[in-house]
């Protein structure tokens, strides 16, 4: 499956099968996280695989998960970060999208849970003192069974319009810039990228062949900036498959205007 029609059909699982994982799998999942670190070769974003699901399950059910039901699952991978500030929950993201995508090929089914910052207690008795500073869980494990012709229920999505534009006002759709580029079908697909509760905070300014990243400036920054970093390397990486290798030049100055933030350049 091309990564264009993976984010179209993508469906976070929040219903896994009451198994634990094969050995064969555990042992897959680690060689994914060590392989991770290694092409990254960053440690500020530090995973690791724990299998204390019921542990992990009963002390965060009724405060983490989706309307604080918590996904129960046979394994939670913890997502740790050595310095907490908006440069390194991007950059870090960038470390999910890519552990997403060597993950479910494996035939496992892949949650994404924030952890918030009133959770420290449960945070530091599940996992010690690092615990203060793991934000997210990644719930993996085998996709419940469905009944066929059942629909899942899928979040809105804002139109390529509402999120590519050729000014920075945000005010001119890019459709125009976007065809030229031969990128309407790349960008279709990128609003299908996980953002917290369903938020969207992304906005693409297309200027010639630059492409640049934007994000929503409100209380959910550290969030979107998480959400941002995946859908900025869905692109990169999306882009490869165009022929065109590049990455984002991130912005070194976060600095705010007008209630969005720009955080990178990409060159066609």
């Amino acid at each position: 499956m091309t990564l264009m029609n993976f984010l179209k059909e993508r469906r976070s699982i929040r219903e896994f099968e009451n198994r634990p994982l094969d050995p064969d799998d555990v042992s897959n999942i680690r060689n994914v996280i060590a392989e991770i670190g290694n092409d990254f070769g960053w440690d500020e974003v530090t995973l690791d695989l724990n299998l204390d699901s019921d542990l992990i399950f009963n002390e965060l059910n009724g405060k983490a998960g989706y309307a604080g039901v918590m996904v129960k699952a046979p394994g939670y991978i913890t997502v740790q970060y050595g310095n907490r500030d908006k440069m390194n929950y991007l950059k870090g993201a960038f470390v999910l999208g890519e552990l997403e995508t060597r993950i479910l090929p494996l035939g496992l089914g892949y949650c994404i849970i924030t952890l918030e910052d009133h959770l420290i207690e449960s945070k530091r008795e599940l996992f010690g003192l690092k615990g203060e500073n793991i934000d997210f869980l990644i719930a993996v494990g085998y996709q419940q069974h469905k009944p066929p012709f059942n629909p899942e229920a899928t979040s809105s999505r804002k139109t390529v319009d509402e999120i590519t534009f050729t000014d920075e006002n945000f005010t001119k759709p890019a459709s125009e810039a976007l065809s030229k580029l031969n990128m309407q079908d790349l960008f279709y697909a990128l609003r299908y990228s996980p953002s917290y509760k369903n938020k969207q905070p992304w906005r693409f300014l297309v200027d010639g062949s630059e492409i640049y990243a934007y994000v929503v400036n409100d209380e959910d920054l550290k969030h979107s900036m998480t959400d941002m970093g995946i859908i900025m390397y869905y692109f990169q990486e999306m882009v490869k498959t165009m022929g065109i290798k590049g990455n984002w030049e991130i912005v070194k100055d976060l600095d705010a205007a007008d209630g969005f933030i720009k955080l990178g350049r990409f060159k066609i």
